[in-house]
């Protein structure tokens, strides 16, 4: 892995000793273009005083090629490339309405989405000549199309009734109906023939009820209380993976999850300091994760697929405070305790695993001064940071794709104009050079390597705003 690369020696011989995540030696330079275009429509009609028709109307193109140089070494030995295209249509239509004791709104929401991707992956070129085999020959060079055409509609409404002076009771219900066509062909290519491994189609269709049932309480003008209970819903669909059989592009069904939640909001010290503080606890069913399994042949398999339930009990707390004139501070703390309840893959048990990427404790902050200067403009000051404890990549739990604790900090500093029309600033973030990953894939032992993805390092630049009014 790259924290162990100094370590470490490819299936080559390739050994990466600078030290530096950030840096290696590659046999391809990563390309990435990526081309979006879109419009959309907002009209509200305002039938009467009390009521009003919305209609919020979407296209969006999306056109993305990512060549990878995935092994990250001077040698061919993994090399992959992303193609995709997407055209995206919806339509919403809202009605909105309010009385004397209520709010309300009742919707609907139409989406078509067709998505095509054309992408390759090759295998071992550099081994090759040890087999006797042409480079530009041979068997390891694969293509991967995948097309999905996805169609959902949902209804919903909500209303927000005010049951006494310091009582408000909030209810919604959302049905969504969502059908989904896919399609994978996947071949060995070669110059002058190929050799198809997979030719897959199906469709699922998939509906859902979901609710929202809440109870606010208003002990005076400073403090909110409230509890609420949410169900919600990620829908199934078709993995659009690097599959290599039938069974890998199989189907998964819907996510489910009851969400509880407490908490409080209140203003303090003549409207100086806000506390906002909330508990949590989450209950997912048929939970859906991503995983690469070893296998009897030179390639993992990777599913995406329903890993039974997982739960996720948790705490935030959030601090904002103007002490003084022009100062203004924040603090915020969360806690998460994940655990799968029920989590298998063959005759692997991982029930009690921590889920991917949930930190035990994280944090923020920031502080800012502002001086207003005679002429009407202003300078400002600020510092901030983020906290996150140790987490896993993985629901396998390895410590080889794993998160170590950081801390990142970051300032700026500006001037704003005095007709507030334009802002100059110079800023920095990750001022300490901190070395984290953004995510992390263990290959399996068949690759022979983990895929550890780095963020950026110290950067500093110098900003230029301008509004127009």
């Amino acid at each position: 892995i790259s924290r162990q690369a100094a370590h470490c020696v490819s299936a080559l011989g390739y050994q990466d000793n600078t030290g530096d995540d950030r840096e290696g030696e590659w046999s391809r330079p990563g390309v990435l273009d990526f081309d979006v275009a879109g419009a959309s429509a907002k009209v509200t009609w305002e039938i009467s005083d009390n009521l009003s028709l919305i209609s919020i109307t979407a296209y969006d193109e999306t056109d993305k090629l990512y060549e990878e140089d995935t092994d990250a070494s001077p040698q061919s030995f993994l090399e992959a490339t992303y193609n995709v295209d997407s055209e995206t249509f919806s339509q919403e239509f809202r009605l909105v309405g309010n009385s004397d004791s209520s709010n309300w709104l009742l919707g609907f929401f139409y989406l078509d989405e067709e998505l095509n991707q054309d992408q390759t992956v090759d295998l071992f070129r550099d081994l090759r000549p040890i087999f006797g085999f042409n480079p530009d020959l041979g068997t390891f060079f694969s293509r991967h199309v995948h097309q999905q055409e996805t169609t959902t509609w949902a209804v919903y409404g909500q209303v927000e009734y005010q049951l006494a002076e310091q009582w408000l009771l909030t209810g919604g219900l959302r049905y969504t109906q969502e059908d989904r066509d896919f399609s994978a062909q996947v071949a060995f290519e070669e110059p002058d023939f190929s050799i198809p491994l997979v030719d897959f189609a199906d469709d699922i269709d998939n509906d859902n009820t979901s609710g929202r049932l809440a109870l606010n309480y208003y002990p005076n003008e400073d403090w909110m209380l409230y509890g609420s209970v949410t169900t919600g819903f990620k829908s199934g669909g078709f993995p659009g993976v690097f599959g290599f059989s039938p069974e890998e592009y199989q189907g998964y069904d819907p996510e489910e999850i009851t969400a509880y939640e407490v908490g409080f909001k209140s203003t303090l010290a003549d409207s100086r300091v806000q506390l906002n503080g909330a508990a949590f606890f989450y209950d997912y069913m048929d939970i859906q994760v991503y995983q690469i399994l070893e296998s009897d042949s030179p390639i993992p398999v990777q599913r995406l697929t329903n890993g039974g339930d997982a739960e996720i009990f948790g705490g935030e707390l959030e601090l904002t405070a103007q002490p003084a004139e022009g100062l203004y501070l924040l603090l915020g703390l969360a806690y998460l305790d994940t655990e799968f309840q029920d989590l298998t893959f063959g005759d692997l048990d991982l029930s009690g695993n921590s889920l991917a990427t949930a930190p035990e404790w994280s944090g923020n902050g920031l502080a800012r001064y502002d001086w207003s200067l005679g002429n009407g403009g202003g300078v400002y000051a600020q510092v901030d940071f983020t906290y996150s404890d140790e987490y896993f990549f993985d629901v396998f739990n390895t410590a080889h794709a794993s998160q170590e604790a950081y801390t990142l900090w970051g300032a700026r500093a500006g001037y704003l104009s005095p007709n507030q029309n334009w802002e100059l600033a110079v800023w920095g973030k990750n001022l300490t050079d901190e070395d984290y990953f953004a995510t992390g894939l263990d290959l399996g032992e068949a690759f022979g390597q983990v895929e550890m993805i780095p963020t950026r390092p110290l950067m500093y630049g110098v900003e230029l705003r301008v509004h127009f009014n």
